[in-house]
């Protein structure tokens, strides 16, 4: 996997989202979103770690719980 996707996957995303009417984006656009946001999360948390000298794996959960305990901070936050 290359890292000069996870550089311009953020700009496309933020110019996707960015359009205002994020109630009209399909809602298969959002899921990949936000699929896209896991994955690069996950491989960030997996990359630190490794840089600590720990599991990769350890990281990837580290961010995915990050990340699932997101609806905790704000009740409006809607997945779908």
């Amino acid at each position: 996997m290359s890292w000069g996707m996870f550089v311009l996957l953020p700009s496309r995303m933020s110019a996707l989202l960015a359009t205002g009417h994020d109630a009209a984006l399909d809602p298969a656009i959002r899921v990949l979103v936000y699929l896209i946001i896991i994955l690069v999360a996950a491989k960030l948390g997996a990359e630190l770690f490794e840089l600590v000298k720990q599991p990769a794996v350890l990281g990837e959960l580290i961010a995915g719980l990050i990340i699932g305990n997101l609806i905790l901070l704000d009740k409006n936050w809607n997945f779908f």
